[in-house]
């Protein structure tokens, strides 16, 4: 898979947990920044790094 797709699949988990529970909006945000692990993993595999966010800084923005 690459690294954009497993992009695509943690804006998804964002997108939903912005309407779920907390309890649930856990699990997706985990989710999230589990997917957006597996994309800098994947990129790193391929010998590039990305010029957008990365991990944590798109769950966490800096000045947030």
């Amino acid at each position: 898979m690459s690294a954009n797709l497993y992009r695509a699949y943690a804006q998804e988990c964002l997108h939903f947990a912005a309407e779920m529970t907390p309890s649930s909006k856990v699990v997706l945000l985990e989710m999230a920044r589990y997917w957006l692990r597996l994309a800098e993993q994947a990129e790193k595999n391929a010998g590039y790094q990305a010029d957008g966010l990365r991990g944590d800084e798109l769950l966490d923005p800096p000045g947030t």
